[in-house]
């Protein structure tokens, strides 16, 4: 398995999170640029706020709160 910096920003498409510039990335078998590891997923509370419709944060704050 060959482990490089990558050059280009990407989306790493085993956890759909960016790839950026310089990160550890390697190859798949069918040559698409993926993390060297995957970084976690970031935690979200899952619910979306039914005046905004954007999800609402992990304080239950959303955009019809500003």
């Amino acid at each position: 398995m060959t482990v490089f910096a990558a050059r280009f920003k990407t989306q790493c498409p085993l956890c759909e999170q960016d790839i950026n510039v310089d990160d550890e990335a390697t190859w798949t078998a069918e040559r698409d640029v993926i993390h060297f590891v995957c970084p976690p997923k970031p935690k979200t509370s899952g619910v979306l706020c039914l005046g905004c419709y954007q999800e609402k944060a992990l304080n239950g704050s959303c955009g019809c709160d500003d």
